[in-house]
């Protein structure tokens, strides 16, 4: 249930459990609901397999123009902003040029629109209503995961799935969206996105955002919403996403116990190195997964190219090839007579955006990723480097890039959202 308008006679119920933290009086219901829209369109599969994604797409496209139009109170897009997506447009155009089909190009750039269109919708709300929506989803999937812990899905579950099959769904879909993955192998919380991997990402996003946007504040002001959105992160089992649960925690301890002397930063750093491999060696899944993955790649075993490290290593040798502009989104363009790779090379994100989209691309991305922290950071470099090192590392894990979210938060950069702390709500 998304969380109602506040009037300004007084705060909510929410409000007063996370006072001091946010306040919903300057977010209206639209703003809630054009990024639930979003977020749910970034990676539920019950969505996708029932409409189809390029439907969605322009669905979400429509929704946001409305609110846009009639809500009238979206932020201004920088001419940055407008730039920057005119250079994807370019890239777009070039890569219909070589071949690259209408339809995919289409849906590239309907992508970046929703993105630019949610950026002048939220503009500096987009942090506030993006974790109060992750905190509502951790609810509801400790909910169900719990179900699922107590044994409860060869019965309730069931009915779920042939209702999912009756509209088109597969087998594993629910139409709530809310299932764990897979029913055969340990049980981890996919929360209502495609895999655990997926929903970890979302939530390590929302930690991050958290952890950087109110670093100044005392950390019982979110400590509540914090704790629960890391619970729900843990139960997803994610390799990535515990890597940057790791680097959160290790940025919100640098900022409270204000490592000021850069030696002892260095330190700091050094002893979290050591931790983190401690912690690695430690957590059987973490190792397993990742060792195996390495001797994979290195032996060249069977089926290595599925493999998130497989990938990357596949895709640059695509990268060399057209490394400036890129290939395209097109797999059958990019691939050609060699089908059989259109389903190997899939997974990591950050080599899929660079494949994709080239140098140029990446480096506009990435660069949007750096103005957004910068003045959230205090213009601390260091700081605004962690910021986009650990959105590298939730790349790693999955195609996040071609959904609006995570795009969005390159507009915001280019926007002039300057992530500085607003003025204190009085209550």
């Amino acid at each position: 249930m998304l969380p109602p308008p506040v009037h300004k006679k007084g705060l909510s119920f929410w409000d007063k459990v996370l006072k001091g933290f946010y306040s919903s009086q300057h977010a209206g219901f639209s703003d809630y609901l054009m990024l639930f829209i979003a977020l749910i369109l970034s990676g539920n599969p019950a969505a996708t397999e029932l409409f189809g994604g390029t439907k969605i797409a322009l669905t979400l496209l429509m929704l946001l123009l409305a609110a846009v139009l009639l809500f009238r109170r979206c932020g201004a897009v920088s001419q940055r902003g407008v730039i920057v997506f005119g250079a994807f447009l370019g890239l777009e155009v070039w890569h219909w040029l070589i071949g690259n089909p209408e339809v995919t190009c289409l849906g590239v750039i309907t992508r970046l629109l929703a993105a630019m269109f949610l950026v002048m919708l939220l503009n500096e709300r987009f942090i506030m209503v993006f974790v109060r929506l992750m905190l509502y989803l951790s609810y509801i999937s400790i909910f169900f995961f719990g179900l699922l812990l107590l044994g409860v899905p060869q019965y309730f579950y069931a009915d779920l799935q042939h209702l999912s099959s009756m509209f088109g769904g597969n087998e594993y879909m629910l139409v709530l969206g809310f299932h764990s993955y897979p029913y055969d192998m340990t049980l981890r919380n996919s929360g209502c996105f495609w895999e655990p991997g997926a929903f970890a990402g979302y939530l390590s996003l929302a930690l991050l955002l958290m952890v950087f946007k109110y670093h100044k504040r005392p950390f019982k002001e979110f400590a509540y919403p914090f704790i629960v959105i890391g619970v729900t992160l843990l139960t997803t089992l994610s390799t990535t996403g515990y890597f940057a649960l790791y680097i959160v925690c290790f940025a919100l301890f640098i900022s409270k116990t204000n490592i000021k002397n850069m030696f002892l930063m260095v330190c700091a750093g050094i002893l979290g190195i050591v931790i983190m491999f401690y912690v690695f060696q430690n957590v059987t899944f973490m190792s397993e997964k990742l060792v195996t993955q390495i001797e994979m790649v290195d032996n060249e075993a069977y089926g290595w190219e599925m493999t998130r490290l497989g990938t990357l290593v596949h895709d640059y040798s695509d990268i060399k090839r057209r490394w400036l502009l890129g290939w395209g989104s097109n797999l059958e363009f990019r691939y050609g007579a060699y089908q059989e790779e259109i389903y190997l090379r899939k997974g990591n994100g950050f080599s899929d955006f660079w494949v994709k989209n080239g140098t140029i691309g990446l480096f506009i991305y990435l660069y949007g990723l750096w103005l957004y922290a910068m003045p959230m950071c205090n213009r601390n470099k260091l700081f605004s480097a962690l910021f986009v090192l650990t959105v590298l590392v939730l790349l790693q894990g999955e195609m996040f890039l071609n959904y609006p979210i995570f795009m969005a938060i390159m507009f915001l950069g280019y926007s002039q959202v300057t992530g500085e702390e607003q003025p204190e709500n009085e209550d």
